[in-house]
């Protein structure tokens, strides 16, 4: 398959400048253009969407695909938005997606085939693969728990960029003292404690790997798939968080994405307006 993917770093104009310039050539109006948040985003969905789609790199965060799409394309159904849901509530616009989960990584490590088939090439432990994953989302809910505190009541904590090795330890739990010690120490000027502990507690462990799957972040995802991977093989740095992603879009099938909401939403919106999104 041909990749007519726009990989390079534009800004707000000559995306709107692109994007424009491709539609204009579009006389048959069956093309259909999507604002992802990333390159590897991209090469997610390239294998998954039909050949007239041209994957674009939003320019910036993904708060710019909320902006960017209504502000310069308010009424043109060809052009799309998809992202990652993170911790947002409520749908913000008719033609912005969001990915199954929290993010893009979440979405693929949901379908089990996808996890047996990395865990069975890097994992070197007794766990069984489903168990493992469970293990996994389970071992960062306090992490997830504050970073979904942080986005909804506006903390501004630091949490991207830490290393959670330093508080997932495979085979034993992650306690909510111990991951807010974990944060503290990364935000010195700006900790959890007193009314923010309250707010954290309030946020309740179900147990559930649909509701993990909700507020689990895809970097603290790959970074702890890693570091479960890496003390099975003894080797702490046998494998890396890229080639973990990398993995993970590779697995991927198809027929694993046509089993997302977000393949039912885009084939009804597709259908709704003559176009070809998703490749079967």
């Amino acid at each position: 398959m041909g990749s007519n993917s726009i990989f390079s770093n534009l800004t707000a104009e000559n995306t709107a400048a692109e994007i424009s310039l491709l539609l204009s050539a579009d006389f048959r109006r069956k093309k259909t253009v999507v604002l992802l948040e990333g390159e590897d985003d991209v090469k997610a969905f390239r294998f998954l969407f039909d050949k007239s789609v041209t994957l674009i790199k939003a320019y910036g965060a993904c708060t710019t695909i909320d902006k960017f799409l209504p502000s310069e394309f308010p009424d043109e159904p060809r052009v799309l938005g998809i992202r990652d849901r993170d911790y947002q509530t409520a749908k913000r616009h008719e033609r912005i997606f969001y990915c199954d989960g929290c993010c893009c990584e979440t979405m693929l490590v949901a379908d089990d085939e996808t996890f047996e088939r990395v865990a069975v090439n890097f994992y070197r432990g007794k766990l069984p693969p489903l168990k493992l994953r469970y293990e996994i989302l389970r071992s960062l809910f306090h992490i997830s728990a504050i970073r979904l505190c942080s986005e909804r009541y506006k903390w501004a904590l630091k949490i991207s960029g830490t290393d959670l090795s330093r508080v997932i330890r495979p085979g034993k739990t992650v306690t909510r003292s111990e991951a807010v010690g974990f944060v503290n120490a990364y935000n010195r000027k700006n900790k959890i404690n007193g009314a923010r502990m309250k707010k954290l507690a309030a946020v309740r462990d179900t147990g559930k790997i649909e509701d993990y799957l909700m507020i689990t972040n895809g970097h603290d995802l790959v970074a702890a798939m890693r570091i479960y991977f890496d003390r099975a093989s003894g080797d702490r740095r046998s494998v890396g968080d890229k080639t973990l992603s990398s993995a993970l879009r590779c697995a991927y099938s198809r027929d694993a994405f046509h089993s997302t909401e977000l393949c039912r939403e885009l084939k009804s919106y597709a259908a709704a307006h003559g176009l070809t999104i998703v490749a079967e």
